[in-house]
C-alpha cells in the first residue's frame, strides 16, 4: 500500500513538473483595460514569468479618485507571486496581496499553455481627500 501511494505521488510531481514548463519563461507585455462599462482606458503591464513565479515589473494604473477624478499611478516591481501548478490543466494560477506605501494592490489570474497570461488586478490608494481605486483586467504574451 505504501509503495503504491509512494508511486502514485512520484507520478503527480513528475506530471506537475512537466506542467510547469509547459508555458515560456521569460517577459510578458499586455494590457489592463476596464473590466466592463466605464471610463478606464487601456494601459501598459510587464511581468516577468519564470517557471515557478510571476513578477509584475511595471503597470500604470488609472485610479479613480472622488474628488480628482482619473489619476495616473505607476507600480512596480511587486514582489514575486508564487505559481501553483493545477496537473488537471497543465495550467496555473498566482495570487498576491501587496502593500507598497499607501497602495494596496491585489493580483489575482493564471497562465494556460498556448494561450496568452490573464488576470485581474485591483488597486487601492488612500490620500488625504479619500480613497482612490482602479480595477483591471489584463492579457499579456511573451514578447
Amino acid at each position: 500500500m505504501r509503495r503504491g501511494l509512494a508511486l502514485l505521488l512520484l507520478l503527480t510531481l513528475a506530471f506537475a513538473g512537466g506542467a510547469a514548463a509547459a508555458w515560456q519563461s521569460g517577459i510578458y507585455v499586455g494590457k489592463l483595460r476596464n473590466p466592463g462599462y466605464g471610463t478606464r482606458g487601456q494601459t501598459p503591464i510587464r511581468l516577468s514569468v519564470t517557471n515557478t513565479q510571476v513578477r509584475v515589473l511595471s503597470a500604470v494604473l488609472s485610479l479613480r479618485c472622488s474628488v480628482k477624478g482619473r489619476v495616473p499611478a505607476r507600480i512596480g516591481p511587486l514582489k514575486p507571486m508564487r505559481i501553483r501548478v493545477r496537473p488537471d490543466t497543465g495550467g496555473a494560477q498566482f495570487s498576491m496581496n501587496q502593500t507598497i506605501g499607501t497602495t494596496r494592490v491585489t493580483i489575482v489570474g493564471g497562465i494556460t499553455p498556448g494561450r496568452p497570461l490573464q488576470g485581474i488586478l485591483d488597486a487601492t490608494r488612500d490620500t488625504a481627500t479619500g480613497s482612490c481605486e482602479d480595477s483591471a483586467i489584463f492579457t499579456a504574451a511573451p514578447r
